[in-house]
């Protein structure tokens, strides 16, 4: 009888264990929804504020204090902001001297320093290059305008090779080894192919 008794009180336990952790898991489900909800209301917010408002006027640590959200929270969504406008001023890997003033404007505004700022920006030149190159090996053949243009586009990202390489290394190094490989079955080597490989080593940014 005392055994049954211990292993009723048991169960009873556990399963008032298994219904904290369910219930606790709802509890974080639900903190995330709000999470989320708020850092989406202050995303529509910001935007609304930015687009209406001067920016000698526009006050992002007020904004972030009245609307109630966690600064650092605030400060995510700000990041993410920039993040999406520096893909698209780096879209055609270009930025000229009118883009260059709007970031600088745009990162003060958002209280955003100088280091974070340039931290976003070169991941999303990064991640500009990496479309690029993998647009150009999507066919499995890099031809010599596609190693023009991602040389081009390298350059005017402000990419070295070093960092070009880092960004797509795998890839760009899968790449150059098939065109090797392709270029030995042909049993032919001329100066004109060796241009052309060292080209496209340069393209993909393989090598210094």
């Amino acid at each position: 009888m005392g055994f049954l008794f211990i292993s009723i009180a048991c169960a009873a336990v556990m399963g008032g264990g298994g219904y904290l952790i369910v219930h606790a898991q709802q509890q974080a489900k639900v903190r995330e929804e709000e999470r989320q909800l708020a850092r989406s209301g202050f995303r529509n917010l910001l935007m609304r504020e930015l687009r209406k408002s001067k920016a000698a006027d526009f006050d992002f640590n007020e904004l972030a204090t009245c609307s109630g959200i966690e600064r650092s929270e605030a400060n995510e969504v700000a990041q993410e902001f920039y993040g999406r406008y520096c893909r698209k001023v780096f879209s055609d890997g270009l930025v000229s001297d009118d883009e260059r003033r709007t970031l600088d404007r745009l990162a003060a505004a958002l209280s955003i320093s100088e280091g974070v700022a340039s931290s976003i920006e070169e991941k999303a030149k990064g991640e500009r290059y990496q479309k690029a190159v993998s647009d150009a090996m999507a066919d499995g053949v890099v031809t010599p305008g596609e190693v023009e243009e991602l040389e081009g586009l390298r350059r005017s990202l402000g990419i070295s090779r070093g960092q070009g390489l880092a960004l797509v290394e795998d890839d760009a190094r899968a790449v150059f080894v098939a065109e090797m490989r392709r270029v030995v079955r042909a049993g032919r080597f001329s100066p004109q192919i060796e241009a052309d490989l060292a080209r496209l080593k340069r393209g993909l940014a393989i090598g210094d």
